[in-house]
């Protein structure tokens, strides 16, 4: 797992996200990966808006409870 990734999911962890939000992702799709990277066992679902070019994108994760 990227550092990032793991970065992000231990702040999730640490502080029970529900919702979480990334700008600037440069992330083109969502895929399983991600989410499980990302959200551990927290956050089990995501919509990705892809970069254009090489600049954006944007993220939201969620808990399905």
């Amino acid at each position: 797992m990227p550092a990032r990734r793991e970065a992000i999911r231990e702040v999730v962890s640490a502080h029970k996200v529900a919702i979480l939000f990334l700008q600037e992702t440069k992330i083109e799709d969502r895929n399983p990966s991600l989410v499980r990277d990302v959200g551990g066992h927290q956050l089990q679902d995501c919509v990705v808006l892809p970069t254009i070019s090489t600049r954006g994108g944007a993220a939201i994760f969620w808990d399905r409870m």
